[in-house]
């Protein structure tokens, strides 16, 4: 959209400082060349322009793909892995540091508070319910947007702003449903 309306793209935006682009292994194989060329000649053709533009930045991705399997595939350009993995790090999911459940619940809680304006809160039998269900029987598979999507869901339903236990139980039940659990 940004040629629709004359205003420059993540990768012009860019230019002196860092990209970050999630979810590379996403990108189809023509967007895979046009960011190898960005990358190696720091010139690349906008959407829709007619020349090209220069942009020099630094370039962090992300992905929940195997890049090497997708390379295999034919899904992924070998050239545009090798130029990405320079530094590779693998951050642990949710699931495998559920330490850090506490925390992200207030923190989630915090975000919803800043949007809304609102004080939302779990009361403190719910607060105990849900946080031992995260930590012990939860399955996180789609990570953090798992939590998310169960904080705004229950601080929705917060009557007054409170999470009650009745809130965090039926909240706990549909998650056991969508991932396949048993009750």
């Amino acid at each position: 959209g940004a040629s629709r309306h004359g205003r420059p793209g993540l990768i012009e935006s860019a230019d002196g400082g860092t990209l970050f682009l999630d979810e590379i292994g996403e990108l189809g194989l023509d967007e895979q060349a046009m960011l190898l060329r960005a990358i190696e000649e720091k010139r690349f053709m906008p959407m829709g322009a007619d020349k090209e533009v220069g942009s020099d930045f630094q370039l962090i991705a992300g992905t929940n793909r195997e890049l090497a399997d997708a390379v295999a595939e034919g899904r992924f350009r070998e050239d545009l892995l090798a130029r990405l993995d320079l530094w590779t790090y693998e951050l642990p999911s949710l699931k495998q540091r559920i330490e850090d459940l506490p925390p992200n619940i207030e923190f989630e809680l915090n975000k919803i508070r800043e949007t809304s304006g609102g004080m939302v809160r779990f009361s403190s039998e719910a607060l105990e319910r849900y946080t031992r269900f995260g930590t012990t029987e939860a399955e996180w598979r789609a990570n953090f947007r798992d939590l998310n999507s169960s904080i705004t869901r229950m601080a929705t339903l917060a009557d007054g702003g409170r999470i009650t236990l009745d809130v965090a139980k039926q909240e706990i039940e549909l998650l056991k449903r969508r991932w396949g659990m048993q009750s």
